[in-house]
């Protein structure tokens, strides 16, 4: 927060209003997209990896968790609260 103001990437984690258009929030989609990418090349046999990613796509995952190959970055996986 700079002066008492939130930044569109604070009001995002927030749940927030925020500007999709806000360099921060388009870094942030980005960088969603590319883990995105990655986690659907890896083969399913790279168990470690792929729930790594998914890790630092959603923020928390059980270990169990199974993600199917073909996911896509969407609003759900930088913030939800668009203006």
């Amino acid at each position: 927060m700079k002066n008492g103001t939130m930044s569109e990437v604070e009001k995002l984690d927030a749940g927030l209003p925020y500007d999709f258009h806000d360099a921060g929030v388009n870094a942030r989609k980005l960088g969603a997209v590319a883990k995105t990418r990655e986690l659907n090349a890896l083969p399913s046999t790279e168990h470690a990896r792929r729930l790594q990613l998914l890790r630092e796509l959603f923020g928390s995952v059980g270990g169990a968790t199974w993600a199917s190959p073909n996911r896509s970055a969407s609003a759900t996986m930088y913030g939800s609260a668009v203006t």
